[in-house]
């Protein structure tokens, strides 16, 4: 989210009660807004900068990208299987049986006779495991255990097969020295969450986080941002969401039915999503800023350089977790009943907060159909921060000054194209 990774969506899942399917409902909306977010900043920085397209000469054909369409299949398969409620680990299984029958497939190296057997008995596996009267989670298990054995013994006795089986174990190795550092991590935040409630220090941080924000909403999402920052520094996902969400969380939840009044399981579903999507965007946040050190090394650019400016492009996105706090409609899909009302709140808050994306992005980048000066950067940084009030009735106004600036801009720079030419 950033969207709610796989593990840790699973641990939200049990911590809240709640469906997996719940989760990912509810963190789309959040997701597809900070992705929105990333792409109209780069899309108005290249613009700035004048970079062109890749010519087309350079790009595959279609019938390249048509032949390889089958390495995707992981992704919808991953997809379905999360949509209709099996279990996560399953799941996974089930897409890494997907990823093994399509890199069979994949190898050049191999007759079209040895893949059709080796992919074919995988798949046979799972349908002949099914029709025995095991469930098809429990099918879908037993194909992916079976393709990574499959492969493990062809590859120790073919030969041309070899890479695929050590790439296969490296990515093992990665899984396990991940898995460990998850593992301590979470055990650490089940000694913190111990002591926190059995000490009633969870039921005072909350009264704290109210008393602080003196009953002002903005104040509590503040101050429960900078917490997540500081917790989630340098820490990975799983493990980040569950120390936010326990520290942070579980008090912002009763802080929030305090002060707006909403129920206690909705409160619980908008802090773990706001704790947690700081909790990510802390990777991206100097002075630590993990994935901006990532960038810098594969840049071989200057790291706070870097960093500063991965902040200041995905500025927009840092205020998509106030607006679904104020809006808990953008959460709601999975809650309960889907009216016209709730239709109308999810429609307009993806259209209101797309609208402060497109000024606040054209303010901080200085382009709006063309290069624009200080003052009307700052005046559209102050519309687009204005335009997230709740306040519905100058959202049409904001719309008519953005449209009328970008004409603006449109015609100043013919203008000027034809007094050079």
């Amino acid at each position: 989210m950033p969207p709610v990774m796989g593990a840790a969506a699973f641990v939200m899942a049990q911590f809240l009660g709640r469906p997996y399917r719940d989760i990912i409902l509810a963190a789309a909306i959040p997701a597809i807004l900070y992705f929105t977010s990333v792409y109209i900043f780069i899309d108005r920085v290249t613009k700035k900068l004048g970079v062109r397209p890749i010519s087309r000469e350079l790009l595959p054909s279609f019938k390249e990208l048509a032949r390889g369409i089958y390495l995707l299949s992981p992704i919808p398969i991953v997809t379905y299987l999360l949509l209709s409620g099996l279990e996560p680990q399953y799941c996974a299984l089930g897409a890494i049986g997907a990823a093994i029958i399509s890199a069979w497939i994949y190898q050049r190296t191999m007759g079209i006779i040895p893949k059709l057997l080796i992919t074919s008995s995988i798949i046979l596996v799972g349908v002949v495991s099914h029709f025995l009267g095991l469930p098809v989670s429990a099918a879908i298990f037993f194909a992916g255990v079976i393709s990574v054995f499959v492969v493990i013994f062809i590859g120790y006795t073919v030969r041309e097969t070899r890479e695929m089986t050590l790439a296969l174990l490296k990515a093992f190795d990665s899984s396990f020295r991940s898995a460990m550092t998850i593992f301590f991590a979470a055990s650490c935040a089940g000694l913190i969450q111990g002591v926190l409630t059995m000490t009633g220090w969870a039921t005072t941080i909350g009264y704290q986080l109210v008393e602080i924000s003196g009953g002002n909403i903005f104040v509590l999402m503040v101050t429960a941002m900078s917490i997540s920052l500081v917790l989630g520094m340098g820490v990975p996902t799983t493990a980040n969401y569950i120390i936010t969400s326990t520290i942070v969380g579980a008090p912002m939840a009763r802080a929030i039915t305090a002060i707006t009044g909403i129920e206690l399981e909705m409160a619980k579903l908008v802090a773990h999503m706001f704790v947690f999507y700081f909790g990510i965007l802390a990777d991206l946040t100097p002075p630590v800023a993990l994935a901006s050190y990532a960038g810098t090394l594969l840049a071989k650019s200057e790291f706070w350089k870097t960093a500063f400016n991965a902040t200041r492009y995905a500025l927009a996105g840092y205020l998509v977790p106030y607006i679904f706090v104020l809006d808990p409609a953008l959460l709601i899909l999975p809650a309960g009943e889907v009216t016209p009302h709730v239709i109308y709140r999810i429609a307009y808050g993806m259209a209101n907060i797309s609208l402060s994306i497109l000024m606040l992005s054209a303010g901080i980048v200085g382009w709006h159909g063309t290069h624009i000066g200080r003052l009307q950067r700052g005046l559209l940084i102050v519309l687009g921060v204005a335009n997230l009030t709740p306040y519905e009735y100058i959202t049409p106004i904001l719309v008519a000054v953005y449209v009328g600036l970008y004409m603006y801009n449109i015609r100043k720079a013919r203008k000027e194209l034809k007094q050079v030419a």
